[in-house]
C-alpha cells in the first residue's frame, strides 16, 4: 500500500510483474529509459526516474501487467492505493 509518494523507477531483466489495484487509484509511467540506473540485484534496476515513458491511470479493480524488460514507475502523488504485486 503507497499514499502520496513516487516510487523508485524499475526494470526486471528475467522477471514480469503484474499488478492489481485493489483501492483507490495512481498511475503508472510504462516505458522510456531509467535516468543513471544501479543494480540492486541480479537483473533488477532502479532509478529515481524516467526519461520518456506513458503515463496510465489506474483505479480499483485494473490490473497492470508489466513484460519483462520494461521500464515502469508508480507516481501517487495525492492519491490514495493499495494494490498487491
Amino acid at each position: 500500500s503507497k499514499t502520496n509518494k513516487i516510487d523508485e523507477a524499475e526494470v526486471h531483466d528475467s522477471s514480469d510483474d503484474y499488478h492489481v489495484i485493489l483501492e483507490g487509484e495512481t498511475t503508472y509511467i510504462i516505458g522510456g529509459k531509467l535516468v543513471n540506473p544501479r543494480e540492486i540485484r541480479p537483473g533488477e534496476w532502479r532509478s529515481e526516474k524516467i526519461e520518456g515513458g506513458e503515463r496510465i491511470s489506474v483505479k480499483k479493480g485494473d490490473v497492470i501487467f508489466v513484460p519483462r524488460g520494461t521500464v515502469h514507475q508508480r507516481d501517487s502523488t495525492g492519491k490514495s492505493v493499495k494494490y498487491q504485486i
